[in-house]
């Protein structure tokens, strides 16, 4: 069984844009040591093609461990290959009891466990999924750009704030480049400022 609190995360609306804590959610734990039995797509391509021999490269493989990296999700497997999973704009995971699934618009691929059919539902199509060798995965074209995680020990604060300082651009622009801090959001920035206006506005009041 799906914890309750996973679940909710898992299945958010579709009209919002998954962000980190979603992502993050998704990485922790819920399908480590997962068996996937059977792999259904149901299209060629979602943002990009999928990789050659896609279902196959899946089918009978464990998952071993689950590693995020901004907002892609990692999912290492037993042949020593990565499962790399953006969710894009729109993309969720739906968990079902195999007896319970039932098939619904935009479900573009179908990952079988022995307890569980994940549904892969994405009305843009804007998520992509990949697969890489997993010893070289920090190689790939979607990662050797990225600047450290916000919560990592190699996150230099104030090498973050020199960075941040020397932009001509407004502060939104500036967080939303995965190459100055990752994992921010389209709607991040904006929660966040909204929050610091309230706080300067108290400050200012009191």
């Amino acid at each position: 069984m799906i914890p309750s609190v996973i679940v909710k995360y898992l299945t958010y609306e579709s009209s919002t844009v998954p962000e980190l804590p979603e992502v993050e959610t998704v990485r922790r734990g819920v399908l480590q040591n997962k068996i996937l039995i059977n792999v259904q797509t149901f299209r060629e391509c979602l943002r990009y093609l999928f990789p050659p021999s896609f279902t196959n490269r899946l089918k009978g493989q464990t998952i071993k461990a689950l590693e995020r990296r901004a907002k892609y999700l990692l999912f290492h497997l037993s042949n020593d290959q990565t499962l790399i999973i953006h969710l894009g704009m729109s993309g969720r995971f739906r968990f079902d009891p195999p007896e319970a699934f039932i098939p619904q618009k935009h479900d573009h691929v179908i990952f079988q466990t022995f307890h569980n059919t994940i549904a892969y539902n994405d009305v843009r199509r804007f998520g992509l999924m990949d697969l890489t060798p997993t010893q070289t995965w920090p190689d790939h074209r979607h990662f050797k750009n990225l600047d450290p995680e916000p919560f990592d020990r190699t996150f230099d604060l104030g090498l973050f704030h020199k960075k941040l300082t020397h932009r001509q651009q407004p502060i939104k622009v500036a967080l939303l480049d995965q190459q100055l801090i990752v994992g921010v959001g389209i709607s991040m920035p904006v929660k966040a400022y909204g929050t610091v206006r309230l706080i300067l506005i108290a400050a200012v009041i009191l």
